[in-house]
C-alpha cells in the first residue's frame, strides 16, 4: 500500500465531515428524527435548478446557495405538517421529501434539459475529486470542502457550546423546558438549521449515504457503550473519525491481491476500483454490529453468557 497526499487529504475532508455530522446526528437520534438527512439530501434538487436558472451558471457555490435555502425550507415543512397537522414525523418526512425531489425532477426536466445538472452527486459523492480541489487560506493549504466543512464544524460547536442546556432540555422534558422558559420549538428550528446547513456543506463531497451514515451509526454505536450525553458526543466523534481513516484504508487495499484472496481469484480479479464513501459507511457498519453482538446491554453473547450461568452455576 502507497499512502498519497491525495489520501491524506480524502481522509481529511471524511472525517471533518465526521465531527460535523455528529453534533446534530445526536440530538437527531435522540429525537427519533433520524432519517431527516436522507429527506434533505434528495429535497434539494429544486433549489439547485432554481439556482441555476436565477444564475445562469454552475457554479458550485451558488448551486449549494440555492440548495441551503431548500433544506432549511424542507427541514420547517416537516415541522410544520408535524406540529400543525399532526401528520406522524415519519411520514411528514416521506411526504415532503418525496414530493419536493419529484418537483425537482420535474423544473430538471422542463427548464435545464440538456444541462448537465445532475443529482448523483447527492447520492454518490465526489471525494476524490473534492480533495483535489485546493485552496489556500491563512498560510494553510487545503482542499476547499475540507475548509467548508472545517466552518461548518466549528459552527455546530459554537451552537452546542451556546445552546447546550436548552436543546438538551428540549429532547429529554420539552415540557418542563417550556416551563423554564427555555423555548423548545426555537431549539427545534435550531437542530433543523444545523442539519440542514451541514447535509448540503457535506454531501457534495461525501454523497448522502456517507452524511446518514456519519449522522447516525457513530451516535447509535456510542451509545450502547456509553449512557452520558456528553461521552456519547464525544465518542461519536472519535468513532466517525477512526471509521473514516480505516474505511479510506479498506478502499485503498481492497483491489489487487487483498480482493482475490477475500473474494476468489475470478471475483476479485474484476475489482479494480473501489469507493471510499461506500468503505467508510460499511466499516461503521461493521463496527456497529461488533459492538452490537459484543458490547451492548442485551447483546447475543451476553445472553449465551447467561444461559450458560442458568445451565451451570460454575461458570463464571
Amino acid at each position: 500500500m502507497e499512502w498519497t497526499s491525495l489520501d491524506t487529504r480524502i481522509v481529511l475532508i471524511a472525517s471533518l465531515t465526521a465531527v460535523a455530522c455528529v453534533m446534530p446526528g445526536t440530538f437527531l437520534v435522540l429525537r427519533r428524527m433520524s432519517m431527516l438527512t436522507h429527506a434533505i439530501a434528495h429535497a434539494v434538487l429544486p433549489g439547485l435548478v432554481i439556482a441555476f436558472l436565477l444564475a445562469g451558471t454552475l457554479d458550485v457555490g451558488v448551486l449549494m446557495l440555492g440548495a441551503l435555502v431548500i433544506g432549511v425550507l424542507t427541514s420547517m415543512l416537516i415541522q410544520r405538517l408535524t406540529s400543525w397537522a399532526g401528520v406522524e414525523q415519519g411520514a411528514a418526512t416521506g411526504i415532503v421529501f418525496t414530493a419536493m425531489f419529484a418537483l425537482g425532477l420535474v423544473m430538471l426536466r422542463v427548464f435545464a434539459e440538456g444541462v448537465h445538472l445532475h443529482a448523483d452527486c447527492v447520492i454518490e459523492g465526489r471525494l476524490t475529486l473534492a480533495a483535489t480541489d485546493q485552496v489556500t487560506y491563512f498560510g494553510i493549504h487545503m482542499p476547499r470542502s475540507a475548509w467548508l466543512l472545517l466552518l461548518v464544524a466549528l459552527g455546530n460547536a459554537l451552537v452546542l457550546t451556546l445552546f447546550w442546556r436548552p436543546l438538551v432540555a428540549s429532547v429529554f422534558d420539552p415540557d418542563h423546558a417550556r416551563l423554564q422558559g427555555l423555548r423548545p420549538e426555537w431549539m427545534h428550528q435550531l437542530l433543523m438549521v444545523m442539519t440542514a446547513v451541514t447535509t448540503i456543506a457535506a454531501f457534495e463531497a461525501v454523497g448522502s449515504i456517507l452524511v446518514v451514515a456519519l449522522m447516525v451509526i457513530p451516535v447509535v454505536t456510542a451509545m450502547l457503550l456509553v449512557h452520558r450525553l456528553g461521552m456519547v458526543l464525544g465518542l461519536a466523534i472519535g468513532i466517525g473519525v477512526v471509521s473514516s481513516v480505516v474505511g479510506h484504508v479498506f478502499a485503498v487495499v481492497l483491489p489487487g491481491p487483498f480482493a482475490r484472496a477475500l473474494l476468489g481469484p475470478e471475483v476479485g480479479a474484476r475489482v479494480s476500483d473501489t469507493s471510499s464513501a461506500g468503505m467508510i459507511a460499511l466499516t461503521q457498519g461493521g463496527l456497529l454490529a461488533v459492538v452490537v453482538l459484543a458490547a451492548s446491554r442485551d447483546s447475543v453473547l451476553r445472553r449465551r453468557l447467561r444461559q450458560r450461568r442458568t445451565q451451570d452455576p460454575a461458570v463464571t
